[in-house]
Order: C-alpha cells, then structure tokens, then sequence
C-alpha cells in the first residue's frame, strides 16, 4: 500500500512538473534585441598550417525576432538584425612592431532559432536554443595604422560577404523583459583566396517581447 502511495504521489509530482514546464496556451509574439558581442575569429590557416592571426574585437547587433510556439513550449523564432563588426589583424610590421590593421563591417543577419522553454518562473521562463544564422555582409574596411582603408567586399575585396553561423544559447524572459547569451561558431571561410579563417562570436542580448 505505501509502495502504492509512493508511486501515485511520484506520478502527481511528475505532472504537477509537466504541466508547470509545458504551457499549451503560449501565443506568437515580436520582439526588439539588442545584443553587445565580442568578435573571435578562429585561427587562420595556410595548408596544414594555422597560426593565430586575430585579436578579439567589439560589435554590436539590433532588430527584430518573431517566437512562433509550435507544441506546447517548443518554438522556432525567425530574426532580422542589423549587426557592425571590428575586430584586428594579429600582424606585425618589419621591425615587430603591431602593424594595427583593423577589420570593420557593417551588414544584415537572418537567424533561425529552435528552442524550447521551461516555464520555471511565475512570470516567465527560461528557454534554450540553436540553429543557424545567414550574415550578409554590406559594407566593410581594412584600415591601417596610418589611416589607410580598402575596400573587403566587391571585386577588388579579398572578404566574402556572405557567412553562415550555428548558433547555440540560453535566455530568461520576465514578464516582457528579456535577457540571454549566445555562442555563435563560424561555419564559412571568409577570405576568397588563402589564409582561410571563420568568423566566432559570443553575444550578450537584452531585450522586450511585444
């Protein structure tokens, strides 16, 4: 009787959990993001060869998702996101000194994320997530110390201007308010010639569901 008891007391806590992780009224809804990211590029290769040819660098990303619920807590929210990128070359001059070239982007990204979220909070959740993110490159620079600039992207540029990332992440949403992280891992190269490199990042969002 009590192994009875014990067992009708576990299945009610089991669906007690459910029902407080599984929501089947969620709703779509459109939201703002604004996120700070740090640039990591991988490692660049030549053949066999890689070598650290980066520094890390600040960017920033800002637009618009849209959370479509698809079963109970399981989501796919499509973006649109303007994004500016910097980050430098880990190059020295003849006499070993940093030769300062800085990359600097500006372009459109279209993330498509699948996720899921756990209703563990009386005002809001706490959700996973990963999929993939086309980056499209509008306008870009290669600038040295002294000021020079050319061109990345176009048919003089040595950049492609389109990139393909998966991404992969967690975010809090209370009440309205959102909050989250996202680790993205560059999945093209972004030189048309040799070296290669992909362009990483990881991303600190904030933002407000509509």
């Amino acid at each position: 009787m009590k192994r009875i008891l014990l067992l009708a007391a576990a299945a009610l806590i089991a669906l007690s959990s459910y029902a407080q992780f599984n929501n089947p009224d969620n709703r779509a809804y459109f939201g703002l993001r604004l996120s700070a990211n740090i640039n990591s590029p991988s490692d660049v290769s030549v053949g066999k060869i890689s070598f650290d040819g980066f520094k890390t660098g600040p960017g920033f990303s800002f637009g618009g998702v849209y959370n479509i619920p698809v079963w109970q807590n399981l989501y796919v929210e499509p973006g649109l996101m303007l994004w500016r990128d910097t980050y430098k070359e880990n190059v020295f001059d003849d006499d070993e000194r940093d030769a300062k070239y800085k990359f600097k982007k500006f372009g459109i990204s279209i993330p498509v994320m699948v996720g899921y979220r756990f209703d563990v909070f009386s005002r809001g959740g706490w959700s996973f997530f990963t999929g993939p993110e086309l980056r499209i490159g509008l306008a870009g620079k290669e600038t040295d110390g002294d000021g020079h600039s050319e061109d990345l992207y176009g048919d003089e540029g040595v950049a492609n201007q389109a990139d393909c990332a998966w991404n992969f992440g967690t975010g809090i949403n209370v009440d309205k308010f959102y909050v989250g992280f996202t680790a993205s891992i560059g999945m093209a190269d972004m030189f048309k010639e040799q070296p290669k490199y992909r362009e990483n990042r990881f991303c600190f969002s904030v933002g407000y569901n509509f």
